[in-house]
């Protein structure tokens, strides 16, 4: 087996690796540092886990009867919260310019759930408000909802929701006069509803996001379903549920209290929930904290709006490619300023792409023909050593290293015409999640069929076409072969060797593409049919040795 075949293999190995990784199966979590991250289930100090749920003792005149139980909604410009008296929490999530289907909004939260009921640990026992009905008022330009127990000016519990304008809602808790308290727990247990009709990559797609002690983790539903996480922690930042578009995130303001949290599959639903705690050792009269409850798509110019990194929630690769996804993410959003169509955007981006790669890309494909037809020239010598030393390999190859310098022929010479392949796979995987992942690619259409292009191709039609087109790419890379009658037999097994290879890698390549969003291949094979009309120019050229040495 020659060396340009032995590389074709390997490559083909490579990109198997390289989608395996990235793209087919979500990258697993990494193991949290035992200084940092103690995975464990284990309460702080002498506050029980465990502890048996009570029942609040107030008196009757503190709180709403539950058969007055309301909900009051709050809204800005760009959605509408539904709370309810029920435990003062979240009851939903409307966001006002994302549609499901037809004329039905998106929700985040499932219905009859809700999100951020709160639990208030003492010593021994630990007190949930979820079924306690609180009072309430509402500001007067009704963007911020107090929720309290007893009276309002001194309240024993008190919740507040103010919300910005984006998707952010502040809220504070407070709690006095309870006796010993030991901490609180927020409860996200609901989890996140499905903003998608297509949920076929739900495993893959949803995610349990967190950032603590400064380090960013991503648990996929998939491994989420198999390995609840609970860890406890030191500095806790956010942590988020997110759909495929979508995202509930909390984030502690300072000082941070936080430090254990809970991530899990729901019972029901199967998405990502969690619920999160603040517990100390220490008792204390009266408890506050503050937090910022993220409610909204999972989008990074959205999120970096925001503090503490919450961009790292949108999804947009592995880190040492995220600012490759945000260059490119950037400019298909100033070419769709341009564009309205994104199936016309990509096309575009793949011809402007193809043509900066072509023109970086050509010396180095010019290289390696030339390398290939000295080598095809050199081909009679190099089988009249192998039949002086038939059994010296050393003397074969100490002869041929010889000869080959002696011609100014670089062995390694023909494999340059790969590097265009390894520099435009981190493109491929940088692309693959902006097409994936990015709010803008939500029902992104194009023509036909191609009505989501963050989707697959259903018919298959884009993979065939592309794997089509890289066989007939394969004919403008393959250099002008020899005459035949004056080849040797290894230059004749290496010619059949090539031609099954340029069958195989476009096979290979419709396997590996046909799961992917249709706007990658789009991408793909747009660039590559402009890749091969420009090696076709090439190739004439340099058909003959005196063209290429001119």
């Amino acid at each position: 087996m020659d060396k340009r075949t032995l590389l074709a293999i390997l490559l083909m190995f490579a990109l198997y690796f390289v989608f395996n990784q990235f793209i087919w199966k979500p990258a697993p979590a990494p193991a949290p540092a035992a200084d940092s991250l103690a995975t464990q289930a284990a309460p702080v100090d002498t506050v029980q886990q465990d502890a048996v749920s009570q029942p609040l003792l107030l008196a009757d005149s503190l709180q709403v009867s539950p058969a007055q139980s309301s909900i009051i909604t709050l809204e800005n410009e760009v959605m509408r919260v539904d709370f309810a008296t029920l435990g003062g929490a979240i009851r939903q999530v409307t966001l006002k310019e994302h549609v499901m289907q037809a004329d039905t909004l998106v929700t985040l939260i499932p219905q009859g759930q809700k999100v951020a009921d709160l639990t208030i640990f003492h010593p021994a026992t630990q007190t949930s408000l979820k079924d306690v009905n609180f009072n309430y008022s509402v500001s007067v330009d009704s963007l911020e909802l107090v929720f309290y127990l007893g009276d309002e000016a001194t309240p024993i519990v008190r919740r507040s929701y103010r919300l910005d304008d984006k998707y952010g809602i502040v809220t504070s808790i407070s709690v006095q006069n309870m006796g010993n308290i030991h901490g609180l727990a927020l409860d996200f247990d609901a989890g996140i509803a499905d903003s998608e009709t297509y949920t076929k990559y739900k495993a893959q797609d949803y995610k349990f996001v967190y950032y603590a002690n400064n380090e960013n983790q991503k648990v996929p539903l998939a491994k989420l379903k198999k390995k609840p996480v609970s860890s406890t922690v030191q500095n806790f930042g956010w942590a988020a549920l997110r759909s495929k578009y979508f995202t509930i995130a909390l984030a502690e303001r300072k000082p941070n209290l936080i430090n254990e949290f809970n991530g899990y599959a729901h019972s029901q639903t199967g998405n990502p929930a969690m619920n999160l705690s603040a517990k100390s050792s220490a008792g204390k009269v009266a408890w506050d904290q503050e937090f910022l409850i993220y409610a909204g798509p999972a989008d990074y110019d959205v999120l970096s709006t925001y503090d503490q990194q919450m961009e790292l929630i949108a999804e947009r690769g592995p880190g040492w490619l995220r600012w490759l996804a945000n260059l490119i993410a950037g400019f298909l959003k100033f070419l769709h300023k341009y564009l309205p169509n994104y199936g016309l955007v990509i096309i575009v981006f793949s011809l402007i792409l193809s043509l900066i790669l072509t023109s970086i890309q050509q010396p180095l494909t010019r290289k390696g023909m030339q390398a290939n037809l000295k080598m095809q020239e050199l081909q009679p010598k190099m089988e009249a050593i192998r039949k002086k030393y038939p059994n010296d390999i050393n003397a074969q190859r100490a002869e041929m290293v010889k000869l080959q310098q002696e011609h100014g022929v670089n062995v390694f010479g023909g494999c340059i015409m790969w590097i265009p392949l390894l520099i435009n796979m981190p493109i491929l995987i940088s692309l693959y999640n902006v097409l994936r992942y990015t709010l803008d690619m939500r029902n992104a259409s194009f023509i036909l069929w191609w009505q989501d292009l963050s989707l697959p191709d259903k018919y298959y039609v884009l993979p065939i076409l592309m794997g089509l087109v890289m066989i007939v790419q394969s004919r403008f890379v393959k250099p002008p072969a020899p005459d035949e009658s004056k080849m040797t037999e290894q230059q004749k097994q290496a010619q059949q060797t090539a031609k099954m290879m340029g069958y195989v890698m476009p096979v290979m390549m419709f396997f590996i593409f046909k799961g992917l969003p249709s706007g990658l291949v789009l991408y793909y094979t747009v660039y590559s049919i402009f890749s091969a009309i420009q090696q076709y120019r090439l190739q004439k050229k340099i058909k003959t040795k005196e063209t290429i040495t001119k």
